[in-house]
């Protein structure tokens, strides 16, 4: 079509429509920019948060103290076990609570009369319940702690029942360094 003073006309609507769809182009390349950008950004902040329970946790094993007739390290060293877990739990949107109470039901057990012969079961009851919650914290999250994990599910085992706990510190020791290991490899 031509105008009256023989110029073509010229579709103002068909300039309109390609300078927005070359703006909407340019809006989603930046949008998708932005949050690749926000993206990487929160995994490093992930990456760099230290869960204090955790560390409280890894803290505490490492002091080397020795275990006693009362049984306040070990104790101790459940309850802490049990809420670094519950955290690092947390923090993966996993509810691992429901350990707790049975925990803490256990660790008070053993320290209310030291001359009872069955705190081995005990430490070890409580030891496989942790040990399972690291494992599915492990499973859900950290797939390449599998060996890490299986060694803390052994030392769980290892803990005989049977005999004194006093007398297999070091493998109730073990289960607690190991934990502690394998929390520090997930922090």
């Amino acid at each position: 079509m031509k105008e009256k003073d023989g110029k073509p006309k010229r579709n103002i609507w068909l300039y309109l429509f390609l300078a927005l769809i070359i703006a909407g182009g340019i809006a989603a390349y930046i949008g998708l920019t932005t949050t690749r950008k926000d993206d990487q950004a929160t995994t490093e902040e992930t990456a760099d948060f230290k869960d204090p329970s955790v560390e409280e946790y890894v803290s505490y094993v490492e002091t080397g103290q020795r275990m006693d007739l009362n049984h306040e390290y070990t104790s101790k060293s459940i309850r802490l076990l049990a809420t670094a877990i519950v955290s690092k739990g947390k923090s993966l949107d996993l509810d691992l609570t429901a350990v707790t109470g049975r925990v803490e039901k256990i660790a008070a057990h053993i320290t209310q009369d030291p001359l009872e012969t069955s705190h081995a079961d005990s430490i070890r009851s409580a030891a496989e319940l942790l040990s399972a919650n690291l494992e599915r914290i492990q499973k859900n999250r950290y797939p390449k702690l599998n060996a890490q994990t299986n060694a803390v599910s052994t030392a769980a085992k290892a803990i005989n029942a049977d005999v004194l706990t006093l007398q297999q510190e070091e493998k109730v020791k073990a289960f607690f360094q190991k934990s502690a290991e394998l929390l520090e490899s997930m922090n």
